[in-house]
């Protein structure tokens, strides 16, 4: 196993959770935890969040959600798009570290190892 770590992958696309699963396996990730809405992602952050890297769909952050993830500072976001709206509500929210879709497996490895080096 690569990394012990736990990764949250909270998307309410199984398509995108189930590439993001797939890219992270590939790549020795192999503890991996989903969320498919903003309940089941605030209940893993409960429960895993101060261990875990989380990467979330931009559209599951809010308040509450984006206040949680910066208490724990290992999180990454994903977006259908970089629109200017997505970007605008990156920072407002404090995000940091920003993928849109499509992104390699090389990317996303790029922005884990920025983030738990």
């Amino acid at each position: 196993m690569r990394h012990s770590l736990p990764i949250l992958v909270c998307s309410n696309n199984e398509d995108y959770r189930s590439l993001v699963r797939e890219m992270l396996g590939k790549n020795g990730f192999f503890h991996v935890l989903e969320a498919g809405d903003k309940n089941e992602a605030k209940d893993l952050l409960k429960g895993q969040g101060q261990n875990a890297l989380t990467i979330i769909q931009i559209d599951l952050l809010d308040e509450e959600i984006s206040n949680s993830l910066k208490k724990n500072g290992q999180f990454i976001v994903l977006s259908q798009s970089d629109s200017e709206e997505n970007i605008v509500k990156s920072a407002i929210l404090g995000v940091e570290h920003f993928l849109s879709f499509p992104f390699s497996s090389r990317h996303l490895l790029e922005k884990i190892d920025s983030l738990i080096s």
